[in-house]
């Protein structure tokens, strides 16, 4: 529908510059070329993402020559010197391929076709966790396995490679989007424009299933993973000898037989109306120093599935806990929709790994986590609500309004968002103004009266003590109600606890047999 899409990128660079870290802003000048070139109700959201390859060209406008050359190895620097001259530097590539890029993207806009999709999940063993971790505590990444105080493998390994192909009308497959937690870096420091292991993906798969097949890669929360291979390294590369393939063809295979295995079973399953919705947000996340900076995260519904953006280096544990958390029965993560920045757990924090000492911490992680889970929440949050209320689920969202600090901010409209937090709690999230997610308006629901039409009771709670909220001296986006004497104090909905069955996901806590929610 006119005014109502989104066009999906997918870049072989290791990052997407953007406003945050500066250094060109790639994104949002072929976002406004786009934006130029069609009329004001077609224009789509666009979503970049870099596949992480490390043999792209460098992106970042502020690398002058002698810097790139002061960043080489000494060996690397002799081999090069003489050819620095005739570099394109990255502000010139920014300049070149901005416009083709763009352009790409309103060819794709403008030549799409009606067709269905159809998503699924499979699994590949492509990324690996790379932080060892020590006897003594520590971690290093990359760090050796044969070593007498090497302890385990830091963290958490996913394997899952979540799928969505499309279809022509008549049911002819033209496309297949590949998400999946790796990055494409297993040449690092190969001198020369390379895709990494998706140039052979990419191969295989247009073998199988012909040379016009549109591949779309996005990597998937990674940002402690490699493909490189920790553990049995010597067997693999002894496989390697034995089969003749290398690290690269040996990932083709079994992201292709991960694509080809489900095939049958997805051109079964087509869906030809999903439900779409989407929402774009700058989300404030709390770097390392306490300061704090609002990120943009885009949200999609597509039928039951949802996709979620982040511009980082997401270490794993803040993907696989968004995706637990989800409304959505499968949700792709998308890192690197951004310039980049590693995002650690605390464990990586403590032991001192590579990623652990950056601008953004375990913090920007939950606040990223808590956020995003929001906002897919506010995306279902329509088929939530009981038959014969008057709740009415909204689209557009106001940054003034929601911003206690700005002088259109209004606590006495009431916006809120049920999340779960575990089998028995869950909360109710306030932002201000009326907009935005699950709308409850004060004329709906009176904060000291039961409300007849609705059933609820409504009442100020304040949680600042809450230990979910860590005693954190900020109000949160989307959950503030009021500041008052530098307190968060929330408004919130109740319900009778024996009306839970029929009102199941509007937000409760039933404590010492009162009917409370907070």
């Amino acid at each position: 529908d006119s005014g109502e899409g989104v066009i999906f990128v997918s870049l072989d660079v290791v990052g997407i510059p953007d406003e945050v870290r500066g250094g060109g802003d790639m994104r949002g000048r072929i976002r406004e070329l786009v934006k130029e070139s069609l009329p004001d109700e077609e224009v789509p959201e666009v979503v970049l993402n870099a596949t992480h390859t490390h043999a792209g060209p460098v992106l970042s406008a502020n690398s002058t020559a002698t810097a790139l050359q002061e960043n080489l190895r000494p060996r690397q620097a002799e081999q090069w010197a003489d050819k620095f001259d005739s570099v394109m530097l990255p502000s010139e590539y920014l300049d070149f391929a901005i416009p083709i890029i763009a352009e790409a993207a309103i060819q794709a806009w403008q030549a799409r076709q009606p067709g269905g999709i159809s998503f699924g999940l499979n699994y590949a063993v492509v990324g690996h966790n790379r932080i060892m971790s020590y006897a003594d505590g520590h971690t290093t990444m990359y760090g050796a396995t044969d070593h007498p105080d090497f302890a385990n493998v830091e963290g958490w390994e996913d394997h899952s490679v979540n799928l969505l192909y499309t279809w022509d009308e008549n049911e002819e497959l033209t496309g297949v989007l590949i998400n999946l937690p790796s990055p494409s870096q297993n040449d690092e420091v190969r001198f020369e424009i390379s895709a990494d292991f998706w140039h052979e993906t990419r191969l295989a798969l247009r073998n199988q299933l012909g040379e016009d097949l549109y591949i779309l890669p996005q990597a998937a929360a990674a940002g402690d993973q490699s493909e490189r291979p920790m553990i049995h390294r010597r067997a693999e590369g002894r496989m390697q000898e034995l089969t003749g393939a290398g690290l690269r063809e040996r990932i083709a295979d079994q992201i292709s037989n991960a694509v080809l295995e489900i095939l049958p079973t997805m051109q079964e399953n087509i869906e030809w109306n999903p439900q779409f919705s989407h929402v774009t947000e700058h989300i404030p996340l709390t770097k390392s120093d306490g300061s704090v900076l609002p990120v943009e995260v885009y949200v999609l519904r597509l039928g039951d599935m949802a996709f979620a953006t982040n511009p980082f280096e997401l270490y794993t544990d803040f993907g696989i806990r968004i995706q637990e958390r989800s409304e959505a029965i499968q949700t792709f993560i998308v890192q690197l929709a951004g310039s980049g920045n590693y995002v650690a757990p605390q464990k990586t924090i403590a032991g001192g790994a590579y990623g652990s000492q950056r601008e953004w911490g375990p913090q920007a992680g939950r606040d990223l986590v808590e956020g995003t889970v929001s906002l897919i929440d506010a995306l279902w949050a329509a088929d939530n609500v009981p038959d014969g209320n008057s709740i009415s689920v909204l689209t557009e969202f106001s940054a003034d309004c929601l911003d206690p600090t700005n002088e259109l901010f209004d606590p006495d409209a009431y916006a809120k968002n049920a999340r779960k937090l575990d089998d028995t709690r869950w909360r109710i999230h306030p932002p201000a103004c009326e907009v935005g997610g699950l709308g409850l308006s004060s004329e709906d629901c009176d904060e000291t009266t039961e409300s007849t039409d609705l059933g609820y009771i409504c009442r100020n709670v304040d949680v600042t003590g809450d230990p979910f909220y860590n005693d954190r001296p900020v109000c949160m986006w989307r959950e503030l109600g009021e500041v008052v004497n530098n307190t968060c104090v929330y408004h919130t909905a109740c319900v009778p606890y024996d009306q839970w069955d029929s009102i199941d996901d509007l937000g409760k806590t039933w404590q010492d047999g009162l009917d409370i929610c907070h």
